[in-house]
């Protein structure tokens, strides 16, 4: 007898090369034909669901990570703006692999989370091109400056936002897992001045994700991924996707639990 799947929503948060670790789960996924119906993401879990969602294989995908270096977004034209990396580079490198894919075009339905600067909230970006709306949802405050997408001005999703539990509750999810690389136990030795610059920002992001998850529960959460990689480390991408894999794998009967009657 046939089973029903409940529609499962992810909701994949951010933390750099850490993300690659959300490779291993949704390889998982597919190992035992889950099918993901909606996908939420903020900065490296946008970059990671919005390029899955548009139909990029696990393959392609776990390649371009390898190749992102922080030194490929430096530019003149940033730093004249007192900002770190430069938006025409970032946002050159998110087209590498997706082009001008447009949210309707997706293979899963998917937002980029990111927070307006002008009203201080979190929005679900949903219309537009894909690769424009993760360089908005990954925009970090001092590293690259607010993106303009149709007049309106976007930084970081995580900084405003939780797992967005409600919102894909009310677009049709039925369970929801929510994927956090957490900082806390991630910020290591701080041998980089970007660790160190980011430090108190993702202490902070925890700190609200860990309120939302008691208002707004995630059905599974994934909170102990990557623990002594750090945020630049993309040399490790291979070892923290099979990290992700061996922890779904092992969850699989829980999983399986909360999505078939």
């Amino acid at each position: 007898m046939i089973k029903h799947q409940k529609k499962l929503g992810l909701s994949m948060r951010g933390g750099g090369a850490k993300c690659a670790a959300y490779i291993g789960i949704l390889k998982a996924l597919e190992e035992n034909d889950i099918k993901i119906d909606y996908i939420v993401g903020a900065s490296g879990g946008a970059a990671i669901g919005g390029a899955y969602a548009a139909g990029k294989s696990l393959e392609e995908i776990t390649e371009h990570f390898r190749k992102y270096s922080p030194r490929k977004y430096l530019g003149l034209d940033s730093l004249k703006e007192f900002s770190l990396f430069s938006e025409k580079k970032a946002l050159n490198f998110s087209k590498e692999l997706l082009g001008d894919i447009c949210f309707g075009e997706a293979k899963i339905r998917f937002w980029a989370q990111a927070t307006n600067v002008e009203t201080l909230s979190v929005n679900y970006i949903g219309e537009g091109k894909i690769s424009e709306a993760i360089v908005a949802s990954s925009a970090l405050p001092g590293l690259i400056n607010p993106i303009d997408l149709d007049g309106k001005k976007y930084i970081d999703g995580e900084i405003s936002g939780g797992y967005g539990v409600d919102f894909l509750k009310k677009r049709g999810a039925e369970v929801i897992i929510g994927m956090n690389t957490d900082y806390i136990h991630n910020s290591g030795k701080f041998e980089n001045v970007y660790e160190r610059f980011i430090a108190p920002l993702r202490i902070s992001i925890l700190t609200l994700l860990a309120k939302d998850q008691k208002l707004s529960p995630v059905d599974l959460l994934f909170d102990r991924l990557s623990v002594g990689v750090g945020v630049l480390d993309f040399d490790r991408v291979e070892e923290m996707a099979l990290e992700g894999y061996e922890l779904a794998n092992g969850s699989m009967k829980d999983i399986k639990s909360l999505l078939f009657d």
